[in-house]
């Protein structure tokens, strides 16, 4: 298994990762390799795979395996719906403050079942909350709908890394999200 990024499943929630990496990696013949690209793939018996160091871009290693399934993401890779872009969880400046900024109605109709914005689960790391969640960006400002991750619920919240009111209600009005 090879990934580009510095760990095998990054941007998986880590418990998710160590349970992943004990059940299905460790107990099988599977080896892995992070912070590399497979530059080359010379098809055969077996076939040659050459790696290069992600940082460095210097070819480090050839491997010889007996098949390769490429598969390079998990989410469709789209530009944007008008002008909102998704973001994947990597690509969120870490630093970023993200403030609540307002309540919205969730529901069934709105555009946050459009593939681009398509919501991901995972987890609140300190209480173990599942939650249901998209990263977005929309004019310049990161933001990030949230909502507890319950069919019956249908209240969510929106986090922001800026308080323009103007830009936010032009984002959910794009999105048809109603305020709760």
């Amino acid at each position: 298994m090879i990934e580009a990024l510095d760990k095998v499943m990054p941007t998986f929630d880590p418990d998710i990762t160590k349970i992943a990496s004990r059940n299905l990696i460790d107990k099988r013949d599977i080896e892995t390799r992070a912070g590399v690209f497979a530059t080359k793939v010379k098809p055969g018996c077996p076939v040659e795979v050459e790696l290069t160091d992600a940082k460095s871009r210097e070819v480090i290693e050839e491997l010889q395996v007996d098949a390769v399934l490429v598969a390079t993401g998990r989410v469709p890779s789209t530009e944007n719906l008008k002008g909102i872009l998704r973001q994947r969880p990597h690509q969120i400046e870490s630093q970023a403050v993200l403030r609540p900024l307002i309540t919205y109605h969730h529901n069934k109709q709105n555009r946050l079942m459009h593939p681009v914005l398509k919501s991901v689960r995972g987890t609140f790391e300190e209480r173990g909350d599942m939650v249901e969640h998209s990263h977005l960006r929309f004019r310049g400002a990161t933001y990030l709908l949230v909502r507890q991750f319950d069919e019956s619920s249908n209240q969510a919240m929106i986090l922001g890394t800026e308080r323009n009111s103007t830009h936010l209600k032009e984002l959910m009005q794009l999105l048809e999200l109603e305020v709760w």
